[in-house]
């Protein structure tokens, strides 16, 4: 809560504002209100007006004001922790911002990483996945819960790690190049064939296990675009808080090594 002080006025301060601004009448007038001998014969309008003087009301509106930004405040900070509540710690999720987004995607809706293959579609790719690995060190590692067992080091310093979400995007760029292997494997051997085919398979389940796991619970419903079709359409206009992608792509190229860095290998370690 220390980034919060400027915000917050500690109790005795604000009762000794209170003392100070108030007059020698409005003093007296305090007095006088739990002086019974005073006060049996005054008139409630007299006494109303003694309890919402000016200087009375200013402070109780001081206080809610107060209350409130303390609720909302309290309110944003738990609603950013509960964001990765049960998660393992990760050094980029304290740099992680959200956005609302629309969820679905109509068949004929397109981007710059969809489509038949262009010059313009691979750089894109490229410049997506360019920050997929970062350094990180032994303090790091231990909070993330990472075993130093044969743990790949880099020749300069430090470990080759990446985000889980960098390992996602991997695994659909992969079914894209496979997609239009016409033009990404052309002399596909058979050998170079299977191995695809087991990469992909695995890539397809960390998909799985992903998509599961977040269980995006937006509404879809079914129009007929065409009412000579066989089927209606899915349809839907969910929204979703979506992490704000630039946060992590921001967060990952300030640390970034290249796709190919200088390892350590394990037998000059021996």
């Amino acid at each position: 809560m220390a980034q919060f002080h400027s915000f917050l006025v500690p109790a005795p301060v604000l009762l000794s504002h209170a003392k100070n601004i108030f007059t020698d009448d409005e003093e007296s007038s305090q007095t006088n209100e739990f002086d019974t001998a005073n006060t049996t014969h005054a008139k409630p309008g007299t006494r109303l007006s003694r309890l919402f003087t000016p200087t009375r009301i200013y402070i109780y509106t001081l206080n809610i004001i107060i209350l409130i930004l303390i609720g909302l405040l309290w309110h944003r900070g738990r609603t950013s922790s509960s964001a990765f509540e049960g998660q393992t710690w990760s050094p980029v999720q304290q740099h992680i911002e959200f956005e609302t987004q629309g969820e679905y995607v109509k068949h004929k809706e397109s981007s710059i990483y969809s489509g038949p293959p262009s010059t313009e579609q691979d750089k894109a790719w490229d410049e997506l996945i360019k920050p997929s690995f970062f350094r990180t060190n032994s303090e790091e590692l231990e909070k993330a819960g990472e075993s130093f067992e044969k743990l790949a080091e880099l020749e300069d310093g430090g470990y080759p790690a990446t985000l889980g979400v960098y390992h996602e995007i991997h695994c659909v760029r992969q079914l894209r190049l496979y997609l239009f292997k016409e033009t990404y494997y052309p002399n596909l051997t058979e050998a170079q064939d299977a191995y695809l085919h087991s990469h992909l398979d695995h890539c397809l389940e960390a998909l799985r296990r992903i998509v599961m796991c977040h269980g995006n619970t937006a509404l879809h419903s079914f129009e007929w675009e065409d009412p000579m079709a066989d089927l209606p359409a899915a349809k839907s206009n969910a929204k979703l808080s979506c992490v704000k992608w630039s946060s992590i792509e921001e967060w990952s190229r300030s640390r970034m090594v290249p796709v190919h860095p200088p390892l350590v290998r394990l037998d000059s370690q021996a």
